[in-house]
């Protein structure tokens, strides 16, 4: 981070920055799950991250509050630089808040290429792309990169308890 507090920023995006600082492990080939619990879970979890997506385009605040634990943690970089973390659901939310009422545009999270990296009886690991477009006069895309969510289940439901959004350029 710099001196006033942004993060700072590498002056390139190279290709598999997130892989090559261990945000992100690309997994093959996986056994079709035969179980429909395991299928329901899966379904779930993509579920809970576009959920995310939505909540925050149409700045539900409230939302956003239901599908974060209250211990969540929100780290954010940029094509590899220093991580910046936001500790806890109020704190979050707030931080959320304020990002929020600096955009006078509509935003748009294209949450794609989801992929369950690990799925366990009360935890979860799920990657995604982000393509982020800003839309006022026209529609233009923002940033790209990836986020990585980490889920628990509570209250049958699957809640994020960290959240990575790796940005391959600052918006």
């Amino acid at each position: 981070m710099t001196a006033d507090g942004a993060l700072e920023v590498i002056a390139d995006c190279s290709p598999a920055w997130a892989a090559r600082a261990g945000h992100v492990e690309p997994v093959g080939a996986q056994q079709i799950p035969e179980d429909a619990a395991e299928l329901a879970n899966r379904y779930a979890l993509i579920d809970t991250v576009q959920r995310y997506a939505y909540a925050y385009d149409e700045r539900s605040l409230s939302a956003l509050r239901e599908l974060f634990t209250e211990s969540v943690v929100f780290s954010y970089t940029v094509s590899g630089g220093p991580i910046g973390e936001v500790h806890g659901r109020d704190a979050v939310i707030g931080w959320l808040d304020e990002i929020m009422a600096s955009q006078a545009d509509q935003r748009r999270h294209i949450v794609s290429n989801i992929v369950t990296q690990h799925l366990g009886p009360e935890s979860a690991t799920v990657v995604a792309y982000l393509a982020l477009f800003s839309v006022a006069a026209t529609a233009q895309l923002v940033t790209t990169g990836f986020y990585r969510f980490e889920l628990v289940r509570r209250d049958d439901r699957w809640r994020i308890s960290a959240v990575l959004d790796g940005l391959d350029r600052p918006f």
